[in-house]
C-alpha cells in the first residue's frame, strides 16, 4: 500500500467569545509533503511579479483596491494547482452557544470543531504533519489537546497517522496565508450586508465564487474536493 504524506496548514477566525462575529471559522490548506516546496515557490513568484517584499504577508484584513490584482493572482495560483486543496468548517450562531455554557468550558467548542475539521480530513492510511497558526499564549495547550483527541480517535497512541502537530507563524508560510485569504472570504460573504463595506473584498469574493460555481454563503456540493466548505448545521449537538 502506498502511503501519502501530507502537510495541513490550519487557521482559525472569529473564535473569541466577545468579538461580535456571528460565527466561528476554522480552515486548512492541504498539500502533499513532496509538493510543498514547489507550491511555495509558485506563490513566491507572484510576490516577485508584483514587486512586493518577500516578507509581505497575505491576509484577508489587508485586502485593498490597490492590490486587488495581486490577491487575485494568489487565488488563481491556488485554483490552478492540482496539489493544494482547502477545507473550512463554519459554526453559526456562535454567541448563543457560548452563552449556553460556563465561560471556563468554552474551549470545549473550539476543540470539538477543530477535531471535526482535522478528523474529517485525515485518512488513517496516510501520514500527516499538522501546522497551526500561533495566535496566543495557550498554543502548547491546544496542540497537546488536539494531538490526544486525534490519536485516540485513530486508536493510534503512537501517532502513525498524525506524525506531528506544531505551531508556526503565518508570515513565514504562504500556504497558511492562502488559507487565511480563503477563510476570510467565506466569513466576509456570510456577514450581514451592512458590514460589507469593502468593494475590493466583495470583488474578491465574486472572483472566488465564479471559479467555484457556487456562492460562499452555501456549503460546497457533495464530493467537492478542491474547496470544501461545511456548515455545522446542528450546533446544539456540541452541547451534548
Amino acid at each position: 500500500m502506498t502511503i501519502t504524506r501530507l502537510h495541513l496548514f490550519c487557521d482559525e477566525s472569529c473564535h473569541l467569545p466577545h468579538d461580535r462575529a456571528p460565527f466561528l471559522l476554522l480552515g486548512l490548506t492541504s498539500c502533499p509533503a513532496d509538493k510543498v516546496r514547489a507550491a511555495h515557490e509558485q506563490l513566491a513568484a507572484i510576490w516577485e511579479r508584483f514587486n512586493l517584499p518577500k516578507h509581505l504577508e497575505v491576509k484577508w484584513t489587508k485586502v485593498s483596491p490597490g492590490r486587488l490584482d495581486f490577491y487575485q493572482a494568489v487565488l488563481e495560483c491556488f485554483f490552478a494547482s492540482d496539489n493544494v486543496t482547502f477545507r473550512s468548517l463554519v459554526l453559526p450562531d456562535k454567541q448563543r452557544l457560548y452563552a449556553a455554557i460556563p465561560a471556563e468550558t468554552r474551549d470545549y467548542l473550539y476543540y470539538r470543531l477543530y477535531y471535526k475539521l482535522l478528523s474529517n480530513t485525515i485518512e488513517q492510511e496516510n501520514r500527516y504533519r499538522v501546522f497551526i497558526d500561533l495566535k496566543d499564549t495557550r498554543g502548547r495547550e491546544k496542540i497537546t489537546h488536539l494531538t490526544e483527541l486525534l490519536r485516540a480517535d485513530a486508536n493510534d497512541p503512537y501517532g502513525k497517522s498524525v506524525e506531528s502537530l506544531q505551531h508556526v507563524h503565518s508570515h513565514e508560510i504562504k500556504l497558511l496565508q492562502v488559507c487565511d485569504l480563503l477563510m476570510g472570504a467565506v466569513g466576509f460573504a456570510r456577514r450581514p450586508v451592512a458590514e460589507k463595506e469593502s468593494s475590493a473584498k466583495r470583488k474578491l469574493v465574486k472572483f472566488i465564487e465564479d471559479r467555484l460555481g457556487y456562492p460562499l454563503t452555501s456549503d460546497s456540493p457533495p464530493g467537492e474536493e478542491k474547496c470544501s466548505i461545511i456548515t455545522w448545521h446542528d450546533p446544539d449537538a456540541l452541547l451534548i
